[in-house]
């Protein structure tokens, strides 16, 4: 039984792979502490003993989960992008806000589903890429996992560790549109740890309330950087 692959679609299709998916799908539903090698197993064709070849123990795969993820995110939409800076944070913060608003839903594996199909007609560009089908759903499990972090120390460097690669990604985006002339801000780090910050409380806030006004942090980026992310459609 092979389990969804929409979970990290740009990864080797390899035993890896399959146990980092399979996890991904219990957590969602599990919860945290939901998640043991039983549970992951069965969510695969592959032996417990296999699991634990590749991985040492479930805080292993969980680590790698979020690794990979956030490195498929930063690839969809930095890394990998020809926009310029301005559309880069475009797309980006659209798609940010469009999970805090539970504007992305699950959906059907590839197969079933034509990859360049609009998920949501009313959120523009964040429906154009792929990485979004998946995550927005889900992200009480990312919630959940940082939570961990506060008394556990492994997890507080994993976190620290991929807080950093995405403060370098948005210091990078806005330290070229500065030197392009397209934004026009005092300061990069204070803009990139404003951001960084928007960005958590943003994901945290529409993962456990239903009362984050995305409108509002669409109109405050936009007089802070000019940017106009979606205006239309928050």
């Amino acid at each position: 039984m092979k389990d969804d692959t929409t979970i990290l679609p740009n990864a080797p299709d390899d035993t890896h792979t399959e146990i980092l998916r399979a996890t991904f799908r219990v957590l969602c539903e599990r919860g945290y502490t939901g998640v043991t090698i039983s549970r992951i197993a069965t969510r695969t064709d592959i032996a417990k003993s296999v699991v634990y070849y590749h991985y040492e123990d479930k805080d292993d795969i969980v680590q790698t989960l979020l690794d990979q993820v956030l490195s498929e995110l930063l690839s969809e939409y930095f890394r990998d992008s020809d926009d310029d800076p301005a559309h880069r944070l475009e797309n980006f913060f659209g798609f940010i806000f469009a999970v805090a608003d539970g504007d992305i839903t699950d959906t059907k594996p590839d197969s079933d589903m034509d990859e360049n199909a609009d998920l949501n007609t009313d959120s523009s560009h964040t429906v154009e890429k792929g990485f979004k089908h998946y995550v927005g759903a889900h992200s009480q499990a990312y919630v959940e996992l940082r939570a961990q972090a506060a008394h556990d120390q492994v997890f507080r460097e994993t976190i620290q560790a991929n807080e950093t690669k995405l403060r370098d990604e948005l210091h990078a985006c806005l330290d070229a549109g500065v030197a392009a002339g397209t934004f026009d801000i005092d300061s990069v780090n204070d803009a990139t740890e404003f951001l960084l910050t928007l960005i958590e409380g943003a994901i945290f806030r529409g993962a456990t309330t239903d009362e984050i006004d995305t409108e509002a942090l669409a109109d405050i980026i936009e007089r802070k950087l000019g940017i106009i992310i979606h205006e239309a459609d928050l």
